[in-house]
């Protein structure tokens, strides 16, 4: 089953899943996942997979890793094929065929890039249903291509080392994401880049090389740390207390960085800091979800994002309508699950298993039906390793305009609190034996 949030029980009353599907490992999508979940079979690719056994353990008997571009028939004659979604290590769309010729396609969180009108399963698709993630789906989001911004990046930060080589960088990011902006520095100032180990242990599992990396903050000038950090008023806490450094310029990579005016990047000047909002986001832009949904040419759109009302649903669904073959009243996730014709299954693998109907951030594995795993009654080692959900979140969500406005492109602290010290930043210096590959 898709992930979402409120059960939809079928004619008798029962709640029936047998099957779940995670797109990647995002804490707004894996939500609910524990050590001892066995509510079915989950289904996911094979840096998923890594990843949620790396950081839950859950069992191999419910966990069943994919092969990208493969097709593979599960239950009832279903067949799902994974495509790289291009947007964290691991992230995957998810193709499904019935056995009737329906076909559904769930980008889960994804940037369109035109290569993926070369992905073999999408050549002359004829598609039933879009699940598309719609986090910037308003005209006024353009961003530049992702290769544009991280060449931005790395440019910046060697023109800011050759004038003054004792400079801190800092990266912000999500437990994994952004990966291409910290590797593009590292190779643009010849040196490895600082991670603590958790962020380390989650790139083992994202099968990249480790050679770039070190666990030793002593050995790289490039930091990488939580997209929270990257603040005015955490960085004028930090330049205070550099130690061997002279400056720090740090990068908040993220859509909600985009500058209206430039639609490039902004930044800010403080005593001894720099700090640079630059719109490199995982997300699609509005004109790529223009021409991703003009290149498949679906029957029907589901927004995944934004979609708590019928209303803002219809306003989405509206720029689509030139392409669309149906373009009727608005469909919401409930109202999808609760239309499709039930039929009668084979047992379930647990009977109280839950099926889940209303988007969150889009539409995933559900595994909220368990409290999460900071409240939940499960056993003492089961909440191990998890990640916070702050620092893994990994999502861009939508805003109205005023709080948009307050954010200031994450150059500016909102809300204030101003009773709290000024932070300092002291990496875990580790052996860097971790990091030899």
């Amino acid at each position: 089953m898709l992930d979402s949030s409120s059960p939809v029980p079928t004619e008798d009353g029962r709640v029936l899943c047998r099957s779940y599907f995670l797109s990647h490992f995002h804490g707004d999508h894996y939500g609910g996942l524990y050590k001892a979940w066995k509510k079915g079979l989950l289904y996911c690719s094979q840096i998923t997979y890594n990843l949620i056994k790396i950081r839950f353990g859950v069992d191999d008997s419910v966990l069943r890793p994919l092969p990208m571009d493969t097709p593979i028939v599960i239950e009832n004659d279903i067949e799902v094929t994974l495509l790289d979604a291009h947007h964290c290590p691991g992230a995957v769309q998810f193709l499904f065929r019935t056995a009737n010729g329906k076909t559904y396609l769930h980008v889960g969180d994804f940037r369109y890039h035109d290569g993926m009108k070369s992905y073999p399963a999408l050549q002359d698709l004829k598609l039933d249903v879009l699940f598309l993630d719609t986090t910037y789906c308003n005209p006024r989001y353009i961003f530049p291509p992702q290769s544009e911004m991280t060449e931005f990046i790395a440019n910046t930060a060697l023109e800011w080392y050759q004038k003054e080589p004792a400079t801190l960088f800092l990266v912000g990011s999500y437990q994994i994401g952004k990966e291409k902006v910290f590797v593009a520095m590292a190779q643009a100032l010849g040196c490895k880049v600082y991670v603590d180990e958790r962020r380390y242990d989650s790139l083992r599992c994202c099968e990249m090389d480790l050679s770039m990396f070190t666990t030793n903050a002593e050995e790289s000038n490039v930091h990488v740390v939580s997209l929270g950090m990257i603040s005015w008023r955490n960085l004028e806490g930090i330049s205070k207390s550099l130690g061997k450094y002279k400056q720090v310029v740090a990068f908040r990579p993220t859509g909600w960085s985009f500058n209206k005016k430039t639609t490039t990047t902004s930044s800010k000047v403080g005593d001894r800091f720099m700090v640079y909002g630059v719109p490199y986001s995982e997300h699609s832009s509005f004109k790529e979800l223009m021409d991703f949904v003009t290149f498949l040419k679906p029957k029907k759109i589901i927004p995944t994002v934004n979609n708590e009302t019928a209303e803002t649903i219809k306003k989405m669904l509206s720029y689509f309508s030139a392409v669309l073959d149906e373009y009727a009243k608005p469909t919401t996730l409930k109202s999808f699950f609760t239309s499709i014709k039930r039929v009668k299954s084979e047992p379930n693998l647990n009977k109280d298993a839950e099926v889940n109907s209303s988007g969150h951030m889009s539409v995933q594995v559900k595994v909220e039906s368990e409290p999460a795993h900071e409240s939940s009654p499960v056993p003492d080692d089961s909440h191990v390793n998890c990640f916070d959900r702050e620092s893994d979140a990994g999502s861009e969500t939508e805003m109205d305009p005023e709080t948009e406005g307050k954010m200031d492109n994450g150059l500016s602290d909102w809300p204030l609190t101003e009773t709290k010290p000024l932070p300092t930043y002291e990496p875990s210096s580790t052996s860097s034996s971790s990091s030899s590959s």
